[in-house]
């Protein structure tokens, strides 16, 4: 398959459907829109559409309480945008990162996203204030429901 502009487009509109199909709790619908932008995004040989995808299925799988499978594809997601040191796209996988620490119960794991934040914050990354505000919303929610859990 040619690598075209038109086809891009195709495998972002599956993306998107998935992800609003997931948001709706329309789990077959969902899963096949992002299998099909999968498949896409792999022909097309287009890795950061496919790593946006991963990010954008690890979403609807924590709203689903699957977090394992949550786990799993925000790996993927945030260890491809570290090699390709993108940190605008490690700091928002961070917040679901925490996210999903927090419903798990997974201080460490959670410190780990709330330091590598900190870190781009203090490093000044340009980041939008969204961002921002959501992870030091984020951050605040494990504060409260972490106070005075070490990590021995």
């Amino acid at each position: 398959m040619a690598v075209n502009l038109d086809s891009i487009h195709q495998a972002n509109i599956n993306k998107y459907l998935g992800l609003l199909h997931g948001k709706d709790s329309a789990n077959y619908q969902s899963s096949m829109y992002f299998n099909n932008a999968i498949r896409l995004y792999k022909v097309l040989k287009f890795e950061p559409g496919l790593h946006v995808t991963y990010f954008d299925i690890a979403q609807v799988r924590y709203l689903q309480i699957d977090y394992v499978t949550c786990q799993d594809y925000l790996t993927k997601s945030t260890n491809f945008w570290r090699t390709k040191n993108v940190q605008q796209r490690v700091f928002v996988n961070n917040i679901l990162g925490i996210r999903l620490g927090i419903a798990t119960d997974n201080v460490k794991s959670a410190r780990q996203c709330i330091s590598e934040n900190e870190q781009m914050i203090n490093q000044h990354t340009t980041l939008p204030q969204a961002n921002l505000d959501t992870f030091c919303r984020y951050k605040y929610l494990f504060d409260e429901k972490f106070q005075g859990v070490r990590l021995d």
